[in-house]
């Protein structure tokens, strides 16, 4: 094709070291899962550059270009490539992730997550986080709490997996205590998250779906 050995080499080398260093990051943030679609995303990037390389106007658009101008362009190619591997976009931000071709467009079930408080006589009552929050959006709120429900109960590093775990258990204990300042009448020992789902496949004809996933005992300061 006319390639010029340098040119061929630069672009292996480049490609090899966005994908390794894709991979890393991947593997760090989220373990080994998804591995065969990023291999399969990997092989499909690979075909379009290289057909995209085998264009004779777009070689000579890249040798004319002057050697720092190719150099920045291989360096931003080389940042998004590694963004997009990575699954990973709080850490690669302004580069993150593009999944719009790898999610479901529409979820079968809405899973959300609300807080339960019991007293002292074993009732439940329910807890307001929104209000209790009141200078925080209700959004805002209701993302961060699932954000760390879900890093906490399945996110595939044990070790941040358990920073999130604390993270949670502290936020559900300020909870618990605000809302004991709200209701100082009739107080909370233990703070429940339970995880709701409703299923939209049939119309939320099943009913919704109540699973308790975390605990924390204000008292006693255990949490499980």
């Amino acid at each position: 094709m006319g390639l010029r050995a340098s040119h061929v080499a630069l672009t292996a080398g480049v490609w090899l070291l966005a994908v390794g260093l894709g991979l890393a990051l991947h593997i760090r943030e989220q373990g080994w899962r998804g591995m065969p679609q990023i291999a399969l995303e990997v092989v499909c990037y690979l075909a379009a550059l290289w057909l995209l390389w085998s264009a004779r106007p777009v070689r000579a658009y890249m040798r004319g270009l002057p050697t720092p101008h190719r150099r920045l362009f291989q360096s931003f190619f080389l940042i998004l490539l590694i963004g997009q591997l990575a699954h990973a976009s709080r850490t690669t931000f302004p580069f993150p992730t593009w999944a719009m071709y790898g999610q479901a467009e529409h979820p079968e079930a809405l899973v959300f997550y609300r807080c339960e408080g019991t007293t002292s006589d074993h009732r439940t009552v329910t807890v307001d986080v929104e209000g209790l929050l009141a200078p925080l959006t209700s959004m805002g709120v209701t993302t961060k709490l699932k954000a760390l429900a879900k890093a906490a109960l399945s996110h595939p590093n044990d070790a941040k997996r358990q920073a999130r775990q604390r993270d949670l258990a502290e936020l559900l204990r300020a909870v618990g205590a605000l809302h004991n300042r709200a209701h100082p009448q009739r107080p909370i020992r233990r703070v429940e998250l339970v995880r709701c789902t409703l299923n939209l496949r049939d119309r939320a004809a099943s009913g919704l779906r109540r699973e308790p996933v975390w605990q924390v005992d204000l008292d006693a300061g255990g949490v499980s």
